[in-house]
């Protein structure tokens, strides 16, 4: 996660550089180091970062949200079919979080009328 934010706000640097290649440098992981001189651009950088996490978080159930994170859920998963066969179309309402009901209620009960449920929900 460092490496992804210090890229999204200063590009790749040598901060981001050895965090990725901490988590690569584990015991009985054999990856090779990433280096700055390997001339990565920021959208680069930000594409072998999300390559990383998909690898390294594979079956911990991380991907979707990662996915809805950066906010191309509907691009990758668009056509994407269920276990059952079925399609599915994911719609601008699957890419936001429901605001928990308690916070809702704590607004109103506060006399922020304003304060609503995100929509969709």
């Amino acid at each position: 996660m460092y490496a992804e934010a210090r890229n999204e706000v200063s590009g790749p640097d040598q901060s981001v550089v050895d965090a990725i290649n901490q988590v690569r440098s584990r015991a009985d992981v054999n990856m090779p180091a990433l280096s700055l001189n390997d001339g990565y651009g920021q959208e680069e950088m930000q594409r072998l970062i999300r390559q990383e996490r998909r690898v390294e978080l594979a079956l911990e159930g991380q991907r979707y949200f990662d996915l809805k994170r950066w906010g191309i859920v509907k691009e990758v998963m668009d056509n994407t079919q269920d276990p059952d066969g079925a399609s599915r179309l994911f719609q601008a309402r699957d890419t936001l979080w429901p605001v928990p009901q308690s916070e809702v209620d704590i607004a109103k009960s506060l006399g922020n009328e304003g304060y609503k449920q995100t929509p969709g929900f």
